[in-house]
């Protein structure tokens, strides 16, 4: 509460919910998300969508500003090779709930579903095509493949860059589900 009512105090910022582990499984999602609402906090939450609590997703529905899924594909056999788990069916049902349940309560918020960057970069564009086809999403998109400056190797930037500081914990105030600052929202 006491971050959703400091990012109050500056309306041109959002409260961005992601990283640190899967926010769905966060306890107090929903009472935080009601929370930013009544505040006037506009939020963005990322989220891999697997769940089977349909009254997880109607708050989501009806108090985020920006609910981005990270569903990565457009079939099963590839959400499972990308993500390594097979949920892909599930995720899909679920974006038709939320897209449906936005629909039918006349709801503001945005559906956006991405993709990390790949070196396959026909399938990237297909998953783009395909999202936005589908009627279910506002948006589709690649997410730039970054490689935490070089703490991973880069196979889709075979350049040598010379080392430079991360600049996102300026860019971002990171706080983990336990309310404590982290200085990278990857920690």
């Amino acid at each position: 509460k006491k971050i959703v009512d400091e990012t109050a105090n500056y309306p041109t910022s959002a409260l961005r919910i992601h990283a640190v582990g899967e926010p769905l499984l966060w306890d107090s999602l929903k009472e935080v998300l009601c929370y930013a609402k009544e505040k006037n906090v506009k939020n963005w939450i990322f989220t891999s969508a697997v769940t089977k609590d349909d009254s997880q997703l109607e708050s989501l529905a009806t108090n985020c500003s920006i609910i981005e899924v990270s569903i990565n594909s457009f079939d099963s056999s590839n959400y499972k090779d990308t993500k390594g788990i097979d949920e892909y069916e599930l995720v899909k049902k679920n974006l038709e709930f939320l897209s449906n349940y936005k629909k039918v309560n006349k709801l503001d918020c945005r559906i956006i579903v991405s993709r990390v960057q790949s070196e396959d970069k026909e399938y990237d564009q297909k998953f783009v095509e395909h999202w936005k086809e589908t009627g279910l999403v506002d948006d589709a998109f690649i997410r730039s493949y970054h490689d935490y400056n070089h703490a991973i190797s880069n196979k889709l930037d075979a350049k040598t860059r010379e080392s430079v500081p991360c600049l996102v914990h300026w860019a971002r105030f990171n706080v983990d589900c336990s309310g404590e600052v982290v200085i990278c929202f990857n920690e």
